[in-house]
């Protein structure tokens, strides 16, 4: 399909979320909110089910005033993200390992204008195996594996279309919050969505 993985669909059901809970006032509603919850549980996608709890928090934040309520969903999320954390470290390790491959690659050339775009994917193997050219420990050995991403868009953005592009993308977010924080309950659909791309 159009996405990679199960983990792509999961994060992609958490983006459009809210956007069904509010667009659809049907009795089913509550059935199709419950099978996309369902199935971002059941991805065993830890960013994903990160996310969902994020946004989750987000709306609680936005539309609840009673501060027990949203202190108890403040320990509930703090739990939750520490248990998905201590599962599968390896995986998390291995993303370090995949961040600092590609920072070693950052030249002070290429910083301000980067590499282009598609650098990361097209580059990410013969970066890993030239990283492996010198003494590493076994511990990264074992780490390491067939990978076409960087796990981190900031990073990619910084790697691939450097300072400028970076800096750009940055702004622009910015002055998409500055402009909805203005009315944030009329737009905490898209509030929430944006959200949870950006943090996936």
């Amino acid at each position: 399909g159009l996405l990679e993985n199960h983990a792509s669909l999961a994060i992609y059901l958490v983006i459009v979320g809210p956007v069904i809970f509010y667009s659809i006032e049907s009795p089913k509603a509550r059935i199709i909110i419950a099978l996309v919850f369902l199935s971002i549980i059941l991805s065993y996608s830890r960013t994903a089910i990160i996310s969902l709890a994020i946004a989750i928090y987000i709306y609680v934040l936005i539309t609840q005033k009673r501060k027990l309520f949203f202190l108890t969903l403040s320990a509930i999320l703090l739990l939750v993200v520490c248990f998905l954390i201590s599962k599968n470290t390896e995986s998390i390790i291995g993303r370090f390992l995949v961040w600092k491959i590609i920072i070693n690659e950052i030249e002070p050339v290429t910083l301000l204008l980067g590499n282009g775009h598609g650098y990361i994917e097209n580059k990410i193997l013969l970066l890993q195996s030239q990283y492996f050219e010198s003494k590493r420990s076994i511990k990264e050995q074992l780490l390491a594996g067939s990978v076409h991403s960087s796990f981190n868009e900031y990073l990619k953005f910084l790697v691939e279309q450097g300072i400028i592009g970076l800096s750009l993308t940055i702004y622009l977010i910015y002055s998409f919050y500055k402009r909805i924080a203005r009315s944030l309950q009329e737009n905490k659909v898209l509030f929430i969505s944006v959200t949870t791309f950006l943090i996936s």
